[in-house]
Formats: structure tokens, sequence, C-alpha cells
């Protein structure tokens, strides 16, 4: 016979209960009550459950362990077992559908007062578990003391703010900035660094120079003569030159017909292709044909040909170009030593202007080439480098020359470092530079915060600031702030005590 199991919750009471058994679909139902709270406390509740059971044709059972239940149950007739495992292995009472605890005889009726009695009896079995009241406030106290140690080791908090001793170390050294170092050395020397800055600009001057120009073309007359006997066409346009290494050439003005009777020889207007008087010729200097034409006919010019001239006009020079570029370059250089401040870093020292070296980038003329022009323009951008010795480089000079001194127990602090020339550099016969260096620097007491956490714990504010000022040489009392501020000692946990330093 299937059986289902019902199990209760503490939160559960009869209506609940009616509730779940309506719902079931078995012939049997076994109703698990809950250990920590009685749900079943009157013999009408068990009734209710057990009519409302038969009305929906199926057995109910409990299983538990309370007597009061055991007691109510037996008299209302209804199974009880110790355990879910003993519902099932035991066969459980049969009874009617509809049947209901029979009436007892007027005569063996109990007097209401009996059954309160048994009752009560059964109830005061089941509180028999309970401590006395005393032992059971003991306990709560004890509990509430330990939730307040608890609280007391884990709530309070305390900042300690203080300024540790600072103490100050300087020196004066000579030393010398020099290429061939490269880091800083004990013995005074320093590695030598380039800062490179670009700059670029324009400049125009007036040309001071003159150039030679052509301005008219030579003419003249020439004779050509056929050497064949056919009759020859001599086109205009045709070229004329001279036997020079450098040929002067010209061209025929008119179309010319040569024959081959007494007219072989004939006469025709020539001019210079190019203009100038470097192009004017002597008698009889034009003596060759460009062409077929030239292995035809001879040239010749009988009288000279002139008329080429020059003409003078401004334009740039050389000095004008290497004048313009000394005097931009000097004015970028310029630019770049204003933009130097910028450029370094703080504590970096600059080298004197003998480091000074200059890269062309871009140099363009107008004009480029020796044309004629009233100005002259130059387009300039340069790279500038300029010798510095860095402050990374006198921080390690430094560190090597103030170890010596370092007060035992104390760290540098590294932001207060200053070097300072006490005179202008100086070069040397190498080309190294040197000047007389002042070195400074704050140190600082070295502290370990867990140290003076283990040092204050649990100890008052007043006790704990006199062991901080005597262990560390404080120069004034420590700030300790509590919270909560009613705490009179400070947290016995190492880590709840927070430790700031001022700088």
């Amino acid at each position: 016979m299937k059986t289902q199991i019902l199990q209760l919750e503490v939160h559960d009471d009869v209506i609940s209960i009616l509730d779940k058994i309506g719902w079931t679909q078995t012939e049997r139902v076994l109703i698990v009550l809950p250990r920590r709270r009685r749900i079943l406390t009157h013999k009408l509740d068990l009734l209710r459950l057990k009519r409302h059971s038969q009305k929906r044709g199926c057995q109910i059972a409990f299983v538990t362990s309370d007597p009061l239940v055991k007691a109510l149950a037996q008299e209302v007739n209804l199974p009880v077992f110790h355990s879910i495992q003993k519902a099932y292995q035991a066969e459980w009472p049969k009874e009617s559908a509809m049947q209901f605890p029979p009436a007892m005889p007027s005569g063996d009726k109990k007097p209401l007062e009996a059954q309160m009695a048994t009752l009560q009896a059964i109830r005061s079995k089941n509180t028999t578990y309970l401590l006395p009241l005393w032992t059971r406030l003991g306990w709560f106290t004890l509990a509430v003391l330990a939730v307040m140690s608890i609280l007391g080791v884990l709530a309070p908090s305390a900042t300690i703010r203080f300024t540790p001793p600072v103490q100050q170390q300087t020196i004066t050294i000579p030393i010398i900035a020099t290429h061939r170092a490269q880091q800083a050395r004990i013995s005074g020397e320093v590695p030598i660094s380039t800062l490179r800055v670009t700059v670029s600009g324009r400049k125009t001057i007036k040309a001071s120079g003159a150039i030679t120009l052509p301005k008219d073309f030579a003419t003249g007359e020439v004779t050509l003569t056929n050497l064949t006997d056919q009759t020859i066409e001599v086109p205009a346009g045709t070229v004329l030159r001279t036997l020079d290494q450098k040929p002067r050439r010209y061209a025929t003005q008119q179309t010319v017909l040569l024959k081959t009777d007494n007219e072989k020889t004939t006469t025709v207007t020539v001019q210079a292709l190019e203009a100038g008087s470097a192009h004017n010729a002597q008698p009889n200097e034009i003596k060759a044909v460009e062409g077929l034409l030239g292995l035809k006919i001879a040239v010749n010019n009988p009288s000279p040909v002139q008329g080429g001239s020059d003409m003078t006009a401004s334009a740039p020079s050389e000095q004008d170009r290497r004048l313009l570029f000394q005097q931009l370059q000097a004015e970028l250089i310029e630019e770049a030593k204003d933009r130097i401040p910028n450029e370094l870093q703080k504590g970096d020292l600059l080298l004197p202007e003998s480091t000074i070296k200059t890269v062309v980038l871009r140099q363009q003329y107008i004009p480029e080439k020796a044309s004629p022009s009233d100005s002259l323009s130059l387009d300039l951008e340069i790279e500038v480098s300029f010798g510095v010795v860095t402050r990374q480089s006198l921080l390690d000079l430094g560190d090597q020359i103030l170890a010596s001194s370092l007060p035992a127990g104390y760290q540098p602090l590294r932001d207060t470092f200053t070097a300072t020339c006490q005179n202008p550099f100086i070069q040397t016969e190498n080309g190294d530079y040197t000047c007389n260096l002042e070195l400074f620097r704050e140190v600082q007491l070295r502290f370990n915060p867990e140290e003076i956490r283990q040092l204050v714990v649990g100890k008052s504010i007043s006790n704990a600031s006199r062991l901080l000022q005597q262990t560390y040489r404080l120069s004034e009392p420590p700030n300790i702030a509590i919270l909560p501020r009613w705490f009179p000692i400070l947290p016995l946990l190492p880590m709840r005590i927070e430790v700031v330093t001022k700088k």
C-alpha cells in the first residue's frame, strides 16, 4: 500500500496540515512532526485531522517522540511511530472509513478535572528537559560577554600619524663632466649627455652680386655653294655652325635654290640660335651645315656675323648664400637656447656653449641657382645639440658620495636631492668640463609599520605616545585617533592599526 510522507516545518499549523492532506493521492499519509516546535497541543487538533483524512478516504499516522502527542493520539486511536522506517515496517491498525472514537459509557467517563490532570502531567513530563532559569540566564550572560569580547577585538580601529625625524646631508666636491664616462663614478666623473632641439626659420637678404644675361641675337650673311651637279633647295631654318669645341649655331632666314651652272653659289641671311655676344662670329668661322645637306653644299661667312649683345642684372652671389646661411643659423641657435629652459629636466646642468653642435635637416635657397633676382631667401631647419649633465647622473654620484656619511637607521629622501655648481663650468685642455658641485639631500629615519603596531597594540593613547617618542626620538608627539572614541585602548589586533607618516 502506498504511503505519502508529509514533512512538517516549524511554521506549519493545523490549517496547513489539513490543506496538505487534501492534496494527497495515497491511502496512507505519514505526518512527520518537527522536533524544535510543538504543533499539535490539543486533542481537538488530532480529531480534526482524523476526520478530514477519513473524508478523503485515507489513513494518517504520526512520526514523533513528543509524549504529549503520543498520549493525545492514543486517545483518538491514531498510530504513532518513532521513525519513518518503523512506520514502513509496522502494520497500521485498520479502521472503517467514517469511524469515530466510541463514546465512553457514562459510568466510565473520567471527571474533567482528572482529564486535565492527566494532560498536565504529560506536559510537565515533556518540560523536564528544560534547564533551571538561573542556569539559562548564566549561559545567556556568557554568550553576551563572548559577543562583546569579539566586538571589542574586531571593531576598534586606530590611526597613528607622526613625522619621522629628518636630517640633512651636504658636501662640496669637484666634478668632471666627460664623454669618456658612461656612468657616474665616485671619483667625481659624470657622463655628458646630449639634449637635442629642432628649430626652423626663414630669412631674406638683398642680393649684392650681378649676372650677365644675353640680350640680342647676332645676324649676318653666309655663302652657300652647291657641290653636286644637281639643283639643291636649301630651306629656311637650315642650321649652320662653327667648328669650335663648343659650336655656335645659326639658322638660315630664307629658302634658296642652288643651281648647277654659274649660280652654284648664293648668299643667304643667318641668325644665331642663342642670344648674346658669345654668338658673334668672325669671318670664315661658320664652316659646316648640319644634316644630309652638309654632304652636298659648302658654307662660309666672308663677313663677320655680329649684333649679339649682353645685359647685366642683379643676382645673389655665393658670398650672399654663405652670409645668409650663417645669419639664419645663428638666429636659430639663439632660438634653441631660449627653448632650453623648457626642454631641460629639473635638476639637469647645462654645459657651456662650446658643446653646441648643429645638423642641417633641411635647406632651400630661393632662387636655387644663379638667376637674376634682387633678393635671396633661405628656408632652414636644423637640429641643435647641447651638452648636459642629467639629474640622474648627479643623483647616482650623490648616492655614492653621501653613502659613507648616512646616519644609521636613516634612508635618503631622493625628492629632496639637489646639485648646484658653485662656479661656472671650465673647459679643460682635453675637452672635459669641471666645476665645484654642492650636493644636498635630506634623510629620514627608517621605520617598520609592523614594528610600530606591535609596540602599541593594546596600550592606552598616552602610553603608546610615550613609547613612540622614546623609541624613535620624535620631536613632537604622534597624533593617535581611536574609533570608537570612547574605547580606552588601542586595538588588540595589529591589523586594525593604521600607521601614516607626515611629510
